[in-house]
């Protein structure tokens, strides 16, 4: 099957963006897309989406779900802080910028002895889950202003997974051919269609938060979804449960905790 090729990965990403798209065409129907400033920063963030996707994919390929998931999302909501004091001048109280440093640190701590076969570190995984951070940290910022660019922060939303699932699918086009990947998405309904639903559900409600909250705190919060990628990866993949990733939990509970308190 093409989806359990050497590139399921990113066809992965692919079927889920579709998904997406699918999911997202209702709200679009109902609100209309965003206009004016709305709209560039809705096509700059098409761009980075999908330069996060292809990092992603990349990641996936040489590196288990416990070392990249935490190294894109423990180093993402670092950059984001930063930049959103740049961007947007955004200051946090002392107990949000300890938060925000436990929640980074206790993901990147569950990267370490997280690779393959018992292996430490796998270097090309972890540049390629460095980049997605970088792409992360991006988006994070142009969805945050295309968000506030408007009234309401719902034309932007929508039409960004619209346009996401358009894009993918032109991608997947191109790539794989039509009827292949016609043949994925009938192979792999649940992964399109309720993975869609979940993504498109979950940024959804970060972008809308990122509209009324300060960026730097919203990006720390949604980056303790570590934990449950660890689960997902020890449960369903039978990756190792090592005593570091326990103790790193522990530590993204209480920057969580803190980052609350904010």
């Amino acid at each position: 099957m093409l989806f359990r090729s050497l590139m399921a990965p990113l066809l992965g990403v692919t079927l889920i963006s579709l998904g997406c798209g699918i999911v997202a065409l209702p709200g679009v129907l109902m609100v209309g897309i965003p206009h004016g400033i709305g709209l560039a920063f809705l096509a700059v963030s098409l761009v980075v989406h999908f330069a996060y996707y292809v990092a992603l994919a990349e990641a996936y390929r040489h590196g288990d779900l416990g070392q990249i998931y935490p190294i894109a999302r423990g180093t993402a909501p670092l950059i984001t802080a930063v930049t959103a004091y740049a961007v947007f001048g955004e200051r946090m109280s002392p107990a949000g910028i300890a938060g925000v440093l436990a929640i980074a640190g206790g993901v990147l701590l569950l990267s370490f002895r997280g690779g393959r076969a018992g292996q430490s570190f796998n270097r090309r995984a972890a540049g390629y889950g460095a980049l997605t951070a970088l792409t992360i940290a991006a988006y994070t910022i142009v969805d945050a202003k295309g968000g506030r660019a408007g009234e309401s922060p719902w034309p932007y939303i929508w039409s960004l997974f619209l346009g996401e699932g358009i894009l993918m699918l032109a991608f997947g086009m191109w790539r794989w051919g039509w009827t292949s990947l016609v043949e994925a998405v009938r192979d792999n309904t649940m992964t399109t269609f309720g993975g869609g639903a979940l993504s498109t559900g979950a940024y959804a409600i970060a972008i809308w938060a990122m509209s009324v909250a300060p960026v730097g705190l919203v990006a720390a919060l949604r980056e303790t979804s570590v934990l449950f990628a660890a689960i997902i990866g020890v449960v369903l993949l039978r990756e190792p449960l090592l005593p570091v990733r326990v103790l790193a939990g522990a530590i993204v509970a209480i920057g969580a905790m803190l980052v609350r308190l904010a």
